[in-house]
């Protein structure tokens, strides 16, 4: 059994409801994931309020973390025991999750899934703006504006790393 946190309508923190529920096994190319952390995103808050849809009953949460304890048929690249994280995929306020593997990225040692859970969506949004966006080359001024928020932070120290203004 694991626990999610479940919003049957859209309204204040007082429409969530903690529930237990069945994980189950995975099916094809999905795993069982047991989340020890989940980011908290304004996507979130934007779901509860109802500009950002989804089907209710709804499991909130776009980003977590945790331990693979189960693989189901045809995944490869994971096994047992790994830890992988995830982001834009719902249902992370929860303490375990069936999830695509194809969505998993597999954590080195040295990141927390703590650190995890609450980085990949800045991180890759971050990775967009200097990559995807635009492509930064020597001799680029860059103007980050919320510089001292998460994505902006983030972006600046890594364009600044790679030698841009």
């Amino acid at each position: 059994m694991a626990r999610k946190v479940e919003m049957q309508s859209i309204g204040t923190p007082a429409v969530l409801k903690v529930v237990e529920t069945d994980v189950g096994s995975p099916g094809a190319d999905q795993v069982r994931l047991v989340q020890d952390a989940i980011g908290i995103n304004h996507v979130d808050v934007t779901v509860r309020t109802g500009l950002f849809q989804m089907r209710l009953p709804a499991t909130l949460g776009f980003e977590a973390a945790g331990v693979i304890d189960a693989v189901g048929p045809g995944v490869t690249g994971f096994e047992r025991g790994d830890r992988a994280a995830y982001f834009f995929v719902e249902g992370a306020y929860a303490t375990a999750s069936l999830k695509p593997a194809e969505n998993l990225v597999r954590l080195p040692h040295d990141i927390s899934n703590e650190v995890a859970a609450t980085f990949l969506a800045k991180g890759l949004t971050a990775w967009m703006g200097l990559y995807a966006l635009h492509r930064i080359t020597a001799g680029d001024v860059i103007l980050v504006l919320g510089a001292s928020g998460s994505v902006g932070s983030i972006l600046s120290r890594w364009a600044r790393a790679l030698g841009r203004r």
